[in-house]
């Protein structure tokens, strides 16, 4: 199954966990947007990029 895992920024961390639990187990992630440059520092992030 491929899956994408959507949330706020601040769960960026619970995003990284549920990500890695699904693809242990052989899913595929379409897209981490946690390890985007943009996404790195909140600060940086906004609707524009």
């Amino acid at each position: 199954m491929k899956f994408y895992v959507a949330s706020s920024f601040s769960n960026r961390e619970a995003v990284n966990h549920v990500a890695n639990h699904l693809k242990k187990r052989g899913h595929i992630q379409t897209y981490d947007w946690t390890i985007n440059a943009k996404a790195k520092e909140e600060q940086t992030f906004t609707f524009d990029d």
